[in-house]
């Protein structure tokens, strides 16, 4: 039992790792896509100010980047999934495991305990039982 406790706290702290990890990836995506929305910004002020050509290059040249990086962080989100529904799957298998063993053991004891009960001895064998019993009461 404590080891299933301790078990499900490592679990857990996986997940708040896990989760934490996720929430740095989305704030990463707004920034991204913060820092996009100022650079197209920045792309049509230089495009008033410069030539047509100039400008929309570096725009489409940001946009290019940004779009690798937002498609990057997707891949990488998708990874850390099945790695974590990997693990969940083995400490599922290891869970299951521990309950079959301890169900055998159980069954194991109550068999013991049952043929333990069945033990009749002899009539010469009860009484010096019951004489070691009377000695020990005193």
């Amino acid at each position: 039992k404590i080891q299933a406790m301790q078990r499900g706290k490592v679990a857990r702290a996986q997940v708040d790792e896990l989760m934490a990890q996720k929430a740095a990836a989305e704030a990463a995506a707004r920034t991204t896509a913060a820092m996009f929305r100022e650079a197209e910004e920045e792309a049509a002020e230089e495009k008033d100010e410069a030539d047509a050509d100039g400008a929309f290059a570096a725009a489409a040249e940001l946009e290019d980047t940004l779009e690798k990086n937002a498609a990057a962080l997707k891949i990488q989100a998708m990874q850390r999934g099945i790695a974590t529904r990997a693990k969940v799957d083995a400490l599922k298998a290891e869970r299951a495991m521990a309950e079959t063993s301890a169900a055998v053991a159980s069954t194991e004891i109550e068999e013991a305990t049952a043929a333990a009960a069945e033990f009749t001895g002899t009539e010469d064998e009860n009484s010096a039982a019951l004489k070691i019993q009377a000695m020990q009461r005193g």
